[in-house]
């Protein structure tokens, strides 16, 4: 069949509001006074019909079915910039209100219309005009008029709305960006402790994809079970809202490898519109590393080189602290390298250097790892021996002469040692400097 041509279609315009109103009106045998009602009926209804259709906020459109555009009100004039004689009669197919890669989408819409569905919202971009675009939805219903099957379309202007959403989705890709190269976890729980959101640093600490994290619980999944309740306690306290303290705390997690981390955490409600607690945001540092360098720092400035023991200044420290405590009686024993000035003398610093490290292995050896053991001068090492007497104090240097002894007698000595050592006691609480003088004047040779 041929399409209606534009000649036509105007013509028919000029009735089409009237045409739905006949339909409205009741087909009865005539009758004058009843005629004459009807007839003001059907008036009533087109005026009512008109005023909605030509005024309604949204755009409003009658088709045939294969897209031959009918009739048009105000705001479909206003929507697509085109008057209404201008549309009547051109196919949206064709007149270049939609692109082509969307004609497929709107054939496909004509077709269930066809069949007698309705169809929408659907996402349009209207070409105006003006060739300005315009961001749309449309709903479409199969309707009747005068046994005719007709399209009426509703078109609804979602630029606002769509410019809305764009900026929220900028603003939230420019969030993900923030968090993303946020050097700290970016943790966010709903109350029940599932996660609900975690950063790009979050995952690459943990280990894990953020799909596999996404909804499950923190604490089951990410906390070690010997903090596991404890931990807990501290994410109720936190969602009570009252508890400061709770704000800023120090937990250990777990990766998917097993492997325990240490993270400091700063904690925040999340309330919605109504101001209810629903969950909490953290930003967690990892500070496995700074504390691994702080001990590094420490022991490197505690530590003596050569011999890996404790050096002079630790050993002064330990006296001053342990001298005001409770360990009493404290010993110190002092040791000295007798034979180390020949030996550098006729064999070399480098067999001076070994004398040392072998007399700093017997005498570790010879104690516990609690003991402090310390190389106090070039030849000389210190030992403080807590809640030790002087008779332990005696056997203690006992057994580093014997360890000397060992070793010079050992196939792969291979420099000679001689010590000689000096020890006394602090019965009671007193400054130990005294004690170690006392110590270091016994020296005898062996």
């Amino acid at each position: 069949m041929v399409s209606k041509t534009k000649t036509r279609l105007l013509s028919e315009n000029k009735t089409p509001q009237k045409k739905i109103a006949d339909q409205q009106a009741p087909d009865l045998k005539p009758n004058k006074k009843r005629d004459a009602s009807n007839k003001r009926i059907k008036k009533k209804n087109e005026a009512q019909f008109q005023v909605f259709f030509e005024y309604a906020l949204d755009a409003y459109f009658l088709s045939d079915m294969k897209g031959n555009f009918i009739d048009g009100n105000q705001a479909a004039e206003i929507i697509t910039g085109y008057k209404r004689d201008e549309l009547i009669g051109s196919n949206f197919l064709e007149n270049g209100l939609l692109s082509s890669d969307q004609i497929p989408k709107v054939a496909e819409l004509l077709q269930r219309s066809r069949a007698g569905s309705s169809s929408g919202p659907d996402k349009f971009t209207l070409t105006r005009k003006d060739n300005k675009k315009v961001s749309v939805e449309i709903r479409t219903h199969l309707i009747q008029i005068q046994g005719e099957q007709t399209i009426l379309g509703v078109i609804r202007d979602n630029s606002e709305i769509v410019k809305i959403e764009n900026a929220q989705r900028k603003e939230q890709e420019r969030a993900q960006r923030y968090l993303d190269i946020a050097e700290v976890i970016m943790l966010e729980l709903d109350r029940k402790g599932e996660i609900s959101l975690i950063n790009q640093k979050g995952c690459q600490i943990l280990g894990y994809e953020e799909e596999e994290l996404i909804g499950k619980n923190w604490f089951d999944t990410c906390i070690p079970e010997k903090q596991r309740n404890s931990v807990k306690q501290v994410f109720k306290a936190i969602l009570s809202g009252e508890d400061e303290s709770a704000k800023y705390i120090e937990n250990q997690i777990v990766t998917k490898s097993g492997k325990e981390r240490i993270i400091k955490w700063h904690n925040i409600v999340v309330r919605d519109d109504d101001g209810q607690i629903i969950g909490t945001l953290s930003s967690g540092e990892d500070v496995m590393e700074r504390k691994r360098a702080k001990e590094q720092v420490r022991y490197i400035s505690f530590q003596d080189d050569l011999t890996d023991t404790y050096n002079e200044r630790f050993f002064k420290e330990q006296m001053l602290r342990l001298g005001k405590g409770r360990s009493h009686p404290i010993s110190i024993l002092v040791a000295k390298v007798n034979n180390l000035k020949a030996i550098n003398d006729q064999r070399g610093l480098q067999v001076g250097d070994v004398a040392l490290q072998s007399v700093a292995k017997i005498i570790k050896n010879c104690f516990r790892p609690d003991d402090i053991v310390a190389r106090i001068e070039y030849e000389k090492f210190a030992i403080l021996l807590l809640g030790s007497s002087n008779t332990v104090a005696k056997k203690a240097s006992d057994r580093i002469y014997t360890g000397i002894k060992n070793h010079n007698n050992s196939k792969d000595c291979i420099v000679q040692l001689s010590i000689s050592i000096g020890w006394a006691t602090a019965k009671r609480s007193k400054p130990l400097d005294k004690i170690f003088d006392m110590a270091n004047e016994k020296i005898n040779g062996v």
